[in-house]
């Protein structure tokens, strides 16, 4: 069989940044731990490496986060921020495969 005739499968790729938003603002913030939380400030969603290297995860508490981390600093969550960084991520999959999709 020649190479012209053989089908391409396509493959399908699932690609997740953890802490995505929690990073960007730490990345502005000198690298301190930082953590974005629900709004009513009583979950954590996001966390960055430097907060995640110190215990604090996505789904505890503020008040565990901050006892862990207690210079944890809590950012206001900015969506239409991590969504132009998210496009970034995707301009760079675009990079490596033909098609690229997604949303947040």
């Amino acid at each position: 069989m020649r190479d012209k005739d053989k089908k391409v499968r396509p493959v399908f790729a699932h690609l997740r940044v953890h802490g995505l938003g929690a990073s960007i603002e730490a990345r502005e913030r000198g690298g301190a731990p930082v953590a974005l939380c629900d709004e009513g400030r009583r979950r954590v969603t996001s966390v960055s490496p430097a907060a995640w290297a110190r215990g604090v995860r996505p789904g505890m508490s503020l008040w565990e986060a901050q006892q862990r981390c207690p210079e944890l600093v809590v950012a206001e969550p900015n969506p239409e921020k991590y969504d132009y960084f998210w496009g970034r991520v995707l301009e760079v999959c675009g990079d490596y495969a033909p098609r690229v999709g997604g949303g947040a």
